[in-house]
């Protein structure tokens, strides 16, 4: 017959000493850098999302720029074909015409003031990237005190 010690499964009391951690200086030190490379390799590539969505709204900002440029350049042509039709026939040719103008120089504005909140929404600066590695000093700071 094989008496159980249940003393040996009772976790030890909150006030007993704890085991030291054995590893040695270079261990940690290793596992330290390994950590520092890995968290800097993290932050490359949150660095490197940011600035691909940033990059993102530069390229709608200017494609809004440039949808401005091409609808205000068809409102130019259309005014002018306006004016000169309606010098040519008076009224109803000339009217039809301005106001097809008009519709086309309108498309001009909202399409500038699409490009323009675009633009204003860039922001080529990492600002959470630059947050998280401010936070990352503070705790390599806190870790090796």
């Amino acid at each position: 017959m094989t008496v159980v010690d249940d003393r040996a499964a009772a976790p030890p009391p909150p006030d007993a000493p704890r085991a030291t951690d054995e590893r040695s200086l270079p261990s940690l030190a290793g596992e330290l850098g390994e950590e520092v490379r890995q968290l800097a390799r993290l932050e490359f590539d949150l660095a490197k999302a940011e600035v691909s969505e940033a990059a993102g709204h530069a390229k709608k900002a200017g494609m809004g720029f440039g949808a401005a440029g091409v609808l205000g350049y068809v409102g130019i042509l259309f005014a002018s074909f306006a004016l000169a039709f309606g010098l040519a026939e008076l009224l109803p040719t000339w009217l039809a015409f301005l106001i097809v103008a008009l519709v086309w120089a309108l498309g001009a504005a909202v399409a500038y003031g699409m490009g323009r909140r675009n633009l204003n929404a860039f922001d080529p600066v990492p600002r959470r990237t630059i947050d998280t590695l401010k936070e990352d000093v503070t705790w390599l700071r806190h870790r090796t005190s």
